[in-house]
């Protein structure tokens, strides 16, 4: 899976990533996306599924990277990763 041209630099070196960090909300609930790469005021969010695709899980995504923005990380990308197809 890491050796696909479109996942490998996801996996580079000299990233700072967050793998399963926990996202705390003004509720008192929380997030935990699979990984965020973080590059000084932009972040990529990335969410790994099994299965087939569902519309809850592109809202996930979003609500992720939602509150990426709300947090200050001017642009925030999005990957969604279904690792069967991979």
């Amino acid at each position: 899976m890491l050796n696909k041209p479109e996942i490998k630099p996801l996996f580079a070196e000299g990233l700072t990533i967050k793998t399963e960090a926990d996202i705390l909300l003004t509720d008192g609930t929380w997030l935990r996306p699979d990984r965020v790469i973080i590059n000084g005021k932009q972040a990529t969010v990335i969410d790994f599924k099994t299965g087939k695709q569902k519309t809850e899980h592109q809202e996930q995504l979003a609500q992720y990277a939602e509150k990426l923005k709300e947090m200050g990380f001017e642009n925030v990308n999005e990957q969604l990763i279904y690792t069967e197809s991979i």
